[in-house]
């Protein structure tokens, strides 16, 4: 569980357990002072271009009962918005998105400003000494960065440039629980914006020979969709890497939920509905990323036995023999060191009841997640294993 995750939230939770409402999405807690601090960076779909308050407006976080500070260098924390009823909601707007930017400061085609530029700037601290990150402190970056890239043909070395980017805002990120997150881009309704796309001239040559033609223009909209998909990619190998390398990166997929043919307002940019979304499936990205159960790992051992004889004669025979034994634990043991610890980090806290609440429902995942809900340590793990951790949370 985040180090930083509403103690309010834990208590409100382990309340409505305890009246018997076991739902997570019911919880309504004040949010405390210690909330977690997230950050949305990147062009113009983070800033809001069509819809003021972009994915950050569905608040769904918060509404769920976790206690939220969006932080950043643009928006307000107390924005407001009216939905189709006429029913005004409040939000926190604040972001790090700005329009028309691409990952870095690049010049060829057209010139494009860097939102790399932007967080490194030290411009935000006390005194103006310190840089964006440094600044706002993020415990979790959400960065979607990359469209203006695509769209202005800087495709080459782009995924160079995002690693650059990543890299130094983790450079930045100095507790060991901090995340970024990176994400995919939407693909593009090349029929919408057919005058954005002049930067690729004659490598696409049905851009000149006749924008009224659908099926011309559907040859466009496959081959810049196709450096969308190059580079989403890109992002996938690209986190993956970094994890390899030991840092706290994790992968999303915006272009998985947001569809071109009714979530955008102008083929760029999404609409309401694909704002929605957005906010929709990074509460649910987030959640998911919180609640994550310990893996199952089996392990192998190798021993090697060397045996050395040597003779009384003139002449000495060393004789060496090697034996290999492999031992695959098919049930490892358990070793239960704190009752309830659902995801083994040390703690017993709100993840855990969630983990303990979805297993009970749904069935748990491994034997040792199971074992590890066991709070009264019976042998069994079901409601009562809940009721217990509920009421160690709120300290009965």
């Amino acid at each position: 569980m985040h180090k930083k995750f509403s103690k309010a939230v834990a208590i409100a939770l382990a309340t409505s357990i305890l009246s018997g409402m076991c739902s997570i999405g019911t919880i309504n807690a004040e949010a405390d002072s210690d909330p977690i601090k997230i950050m949305s960076v990147g062009d113009s779909i983070t800033n809001g271009y069509w819809e003021q308050g972009a994915y950050r407006k569905y608040n769904v976080l918060a509404s769920d009962g976790y206690s939220i500070d969006m932080v950043g260098s643009s928006g307000s924390n107390e924005e407001s918005f009216s939905d189709e009823n006429g029913n005004t909601f409040a939000y926190d707007g604040n972001h790090v998105g700005y329009s028309g930017y691409a990952i870095q400061y690049i010049t060829g085609t057209e010139t494009r400003q860097g939102i790399l530029e932007v967080l490194t700037e030290k411009a935000y601290g006390d005194g103006g000494n310190q840089d964006m990150i440094e600044a706002y402190n993020p415990d979790i970056v959400l960065l979607q960065i990359g469209t203006n890239d695509v769209l202005s043909a800087y495709n080459d070395g782009i995924k160079e440039r995002l690693r650059n980017l990543a890299e130094t805002i983790l450079s930045d990120m100095t507790d060991e629980t901090d995340v970024l997150f990176i994400t995919t881009i939407p693909y593009f309704d090349a029929k919408e914006v057919y005058s954005w796309l002049w930067a690729y001239g004659s490598s696409i040559p049905e851009y000149y020979e006749g924008s009224t033609d659908p099926e011309k223009q559907q040859q466009v909209i496959d081959k810049i969709n196709g450096f969308v998909d190059t580079y989403n990619q890109d992002i996938k190998e690209l986190v993956s890497e970094m994890q390899t390398e030991g840092k706290n990166v994790q992968f999303a997929d915006i272009n998985s939920v947001v569809d071109i043919s009714t979530d955008m307002y102008d083929g760029v940019h999404p609409n309401e509905t694909g704002y929605r979304k957005m906010g929709e499936y990074w509460a649910e990205r987030l959640e998911e990323y919180w609640s994550k159960e310990p893996d199952v790992t089996t392990t192998t051992e190798e021993t090697t036995t060397t045996e050395e004889t040597t003779t009384t004669e003139e002449t000495t025979t060393t004789e060496e023999t090697t034996t290999t034994e492999e031992t695959t634990t098919t049930e490892p043991e358990i070793v239960v060191d704190i009752p309830g610890d659902c995801n083994n980090d040390g703690m017993v806290n709100i993840i855990d009841m969630a983990i303990m609440k979805n297993g009970i429902v749904y069935g748990f995942k491994n034997e040792i997640t199971e074992k590890l809900a066991d709070m009264n340590q019976d042998g069994k793990t079901n409601i009562a294993d809940l009721f217990a951790i509920a009421k160690f949370i709120i300290g009965m």
